[in-house]
This record gives structure tokens, C-alpha cells and sequence, in this order.
């Protein structure tokens, strides 16, 4: 037992004593750190190289623009190159042991001579991810978005299946709603124009008029900018639509589906119409001409010479409440025809009815008996 006591004291001596050097050294440098981004854009600029002049020490900027360079205590030169740009050179940089100083650089482009022009023209695709990331860090306001690159990913159909997948957007329906708020609290910008709603009773628009494959990207501007309405307070849908294309395209789609609680299953139906797989009523649905003939003798002024019925229900404010109310009138002029009336019979008078209209017409031609001639 004390064996054992003594050699596990003695390795751990053993590992701190060689453990020392170490310490010691990282305590006696110190760090330098910045970044290192363009003069003129302010963007980063990875692969750029810092080192300190007259040592090997040196460091490789990361894609962030961000470097870190360990150094021992003293004063040092820092020297930040880069092809394409003109190196920068910064002395005096006087660095403690354990202490970190920052030291930021920024590169002037600096064309570099070939011999040869080459001209390349080109134009960002903002419809790809990182495309859609560089303007979003570029931008003066609070975006989050989705590119078509991630919509042809993600099978989405429309601008509103596209949405359900941004951050801090709610679909409600085919209605976005930014920050749990909806209705008249949002609004919509196509190619920087308002969009109106289609619907008169809401100001949001519906999303699922704004096909996927038209659509660059969109964005959802949830802060204040002088170049946005300020008609709202949740967020503002700001939809990209594509450019006119330069060559003639064509694209076929097509999708299906299933429902396990009614496909394959038995349910009740009828027979309908010939046309029904194309969508379009061969008639079997018109109304019977019973009916029709029943509505045209009511002499309503609901019922035109045609057979239409037009029943205008207003009394609600929303659209959805005044088409139920519309629908449960119709429903009650119809039922109310539905039944046939019992048609009436003439009644033969009674004896004693005759009797007593001869005893009147008796005791009226006596009064006139009666009357003489008024002398003067």
C-alpha cells in the first residue's frame, strides 16, 4: 500500500515538473489580433497574410477577415500582404506577456499588370444561398430571406410554401404573418412596388399567387428604412421576381399525392356528371326545372326573368361571414319551394249561409220600399 502511494506521488511530480516549461512559455507571449479588410468596400479579406518582419512567425487570415498571431514580449513590425492589393506596413507594435493588443488592416487595391486586357463582365447571382447571404450583410436593414436555390430544394410551389421556412415568419393559411403579426399589420413589395390585396375586406397579400419558378429570391424586412412604406409594423414581404430571360425555356412539373384515411377507401358519393374528371359540369348539377318554374311564379325581386337568383347579404364586415349568410338564405328560399303547396279547392256554400243572404237581400228591399219622394 505504500508502494503504491510513493510511485503515484513520483509521477506526478514527474508530470508537473515537465509540464512547467510549457506554462511558462505560454505565459511569457503575447497576442496580436485584428482584421484585415478593403479599403474602399470594407469586406474582408480572406487568405491574406500577416507576419511579424525579421521572425518566421506568420498567420493566414480566415474567411471572416480575422487572425490571431502568438509573439514574444516586445516591440515588433506587423506586415499584412495580399496579391491583388499593396502590402501595409505598421512598426512599433509593442506587445506584454499575457496580453492580447489589436491592430486592424486595410488594403488599397492594387491592379496587377499582365501584359494582356482581359475584360470579364459578370453579375452576382442573388438567386443562390450565398448570394442571397452577401446582401442581407450589405444591407441597412434587419432581413432574413429564401433564395430559388433553396426553393428548388425544398419543392416549394409558391412564395408561400417558401416562407413557412424563414425565420420569424408564421403562415397562416395563404397569409404571412412576421412576428405574430398579421392582417393590416403587413405588406408586400414586388420588384420594389407595392402589391395590392386581391381581397377587399385584408390588406395582406396572399402569398400563393407568387409562383416559385418567377421568383429570384424574398426577403423580409422587419425594421424601418426610407426606402420602404411605413405602412407596417410586423414586417415587409419583399419579393425578386426573375429576370426576363434570354433564351427561350420550357420546364414540365408534376407532383401527386395521397391520403391514407380516404385513398382506396371506401365513402359515400354519387354518380355526378360526364365531365367531371375535366373539372367541368356536363349539367347534372343544374337546378331541376321544378324548382326553376316554382321560383319564377313567386314574382320575387330576387328572381330575374333568366331563373338567376341574386341575394345580397351586407350586414358583416367580413366577406366570409356575409357568403354564409347568403348561402343559408338561398338555402330557405329553396327549402321553402322544395315542398309542394296543397292545392285549393272551391267550397260550396252551406244552407244556412243561402238562407240568411236571401233574408238580407228581403229586408234590404223593404228598406228601399219605404223610401218616398223628399217634398219641398
Amino acid at each position: 500500500m505504500f508502494r503504491f502511494n510513493s510511485s503515484a506521488r513520483m509521477l506526478f511530480l514527474a508530470g508537473l515538473f515537465l509540464s512547467m516549461p510549457w506554462l511558462s512559455h505560454s505565459q511569457e507571449t503575447g497576442t496580436i489580433r485584428g482584421m484585415v479588410v478593403d479599403s474602399e468596400s470594407g469586406e474582408p479579406l480572406p487568405g491574406a497574410v500577416v507576419f511579424v518582419e525579421g521572425s518566421e512567425l506568420g498567420v493566414t487570415v480566415d474567411i471572416d477577415g480575422r487572425y490571431a498571431l502568438r509573439v514574444p514580449p516586445g516591440v515588433h513590425t506587423l506586415r499584412a500582404e495580399l496579391i491583388g492589393h499593396t502590402a501595409r506596413t505598421v512598426t512599433g507594435v509593442r506587445v506584454e506577456s499575457g496580453m492580447a493588443v489589436t491592430m486592424d488592416f486595410a488594403l488599397e487595391q492594387q491592379p496587377i499588370t499582365l501584359g494582356i486586357t482581359v475584360e470579364v463582365t459578370a453579375e452576382a447571382m442573388e438567386s443562390a444561398e450565398a448570394g442571397l447571404l452577401r446582401i442581407q450583410q450589405r444591407s441597412d436593414k434587419i432581413t432574413d430571406g429564401i433564395s430559388a436555390e433553396l426553393m428548388s430544394k425544398t419543392s416549394s410551389s409558391d412564395a408561400g410554401e417558401a416562407l413557412k421556412r424563414v425565420t420569424g415568419v408564421t403562415m397562416v393559411g395563404k397569409h404571412a404573418y412576421v412576428r405574430g403579426l398579421g392582417g393590416r399589420y403587413g405588406t408586400a413589395l414586388l420588384n420594389g412596388a407595392k402589391v395590392p390585396s386581391p381581397e377587399p375586406n385584408r390588406v395582406i397579400v396572399p402569398m400563393d399567387v407568387f409562383p416559385a419558378s418567377l421568383l429570384d429570391h424574398v426577403q423580409i424586412a422587419k425594421n424601418f428604412t426610407p426606402d420602404l412604406p411605413g405602412d407596417f409594423a410586423g414586417g415587409c414581404v419583399l419579393i425578386v421576381g426573375k429576370e426576363y430571360p434570354e433564351h427561350l425555356t420550357f420546364s414540365v412539373s408534376s407532383s401527386s399525392g395521397m391520403n391514407t384515411a380516404t385513398t382506396a377507401k371506401d365513402m359515400y358519393s354519387y354518380k355526378g356528371g360526364d365531365h367531371d374528371f375535366l373539372g367541368i359540369d356536363d349539367g347534372t348539377r343544374a337546378m331541376p326545372g321544378l324548382i326553376k318554374e316554382r321560383l319564377l311564379k313567386l314574382n320575387d325581386q330576387r328572381i330575374t326573368r333568366e331563373g338567376v337568383v341574386v341575394i345580397k347579404a351586407q350586414q358583416y364586415r367580413s366577406q366570409e361571414k356575409n357568403k354564409a349568410e347568403a348561402f343559408r338564405r338561398l338555402q330557405e328560399l329553396i327549402a321553402g319551394i322544395a315542398v309542394p303547396r296543397r292545392k285549393r279547392r272551391p267550397t260550396r256554400p252551406t244552407r244556412g249561409s243561402k238562407e240568411k243572404r236571401l233574408d238580407g237581400k228581403v229586408k234590404r228591399g223593404r228598406v228601399k220600399a219605404m223610401r218616398g219622394r223628399v217634398d219641398d
